[in-house]
């Protein structure tokens, strides 16, 4: 398991000096579960993290619906949605096509959904932990991108090697992996944020 993080534009314009985790593929992060949880310690040391903040996912599929079938259209309607074109006709490659009513459903528990995962804390200075503590498609928007990177580079330039202690790194390994975690965050904060699956 891990954390596959992708920003929700592709960048056009890469900063100087930007180093993607991977070559060319600027707009994507991964974390495997051990290394988010070595951030997560870093960023709760950095103070950016607000604990309280639940939320309750969206009731699906609803009574009487067959399971197998609500989740192929909750990810056919989703990819649709994504793609930007409806397909009013029912040519998505589920037989039977959708009806109205399912349509409907899936369209208002997407919505649901997305509202969840985009949930804001009441700080405007924090993040919610959440977000980064499991890959179910939260949405870490542009300002909480920014509060991120603003919020570790401050931490970095005062704490240093504090953030990290404890952790199985070398100090110069914990810098350079914050730094480059501070830049994917600034970069995602001009390019929609990302979303963490």
């Amino acid at each position: 398991m891990g954390y596959d993080l992708h920003m929700r534009r592709t960048p056009r314009r890469i900063p100087p000096g930007f180093e993607p985790q991977y070559e060319g593929q600027p707009e994507y992060f991964r974390f495997n579960i051990y290394g988010m949880q070595s951030m997560r310690q870093i960023m709760l040391r950095a103070e950016l993290f607000d604990d309280d903040v639940d939320v309750d996912w969206p009731e699906f599929p609803p009574a009487g619906w067959d399971e197998e079938r609500a989740w192929l259209l909750v990810d056919a309607i989703d990819a649709e949605r994504a793609e930007g074109s409806a397909d009013p006709d029912g040519a998505l490659e589920i037989e039977p096509p959708p009806t109205l009513p399912e349509r409907v459903a899936v369209t208002n528990y997407l919505a649901a959904r997305d509202a969840v995962r985009a949930v804001r804390s009441p700080n405007p200075r924090l993040v919610p932990a959440v977000k980064l503590c499991s890959n179910d498609g939260w949405l870490v928007t542009p300002e909480e991108c920014a509060i991120l990177a603003a919020g570790l580079r401050r931490a970095l330039d005062e704490s240093g090697p504090a953030l990290w202690e404890g952790e199985d790194l070398t100090d110069h390994e914990a810098r350079r992996w914050v730094e480059q975690w501070i830049a994917y965050n600034e970069l995602a904060a001009d390019n929609g944020g990302y979303h963490v699956y």
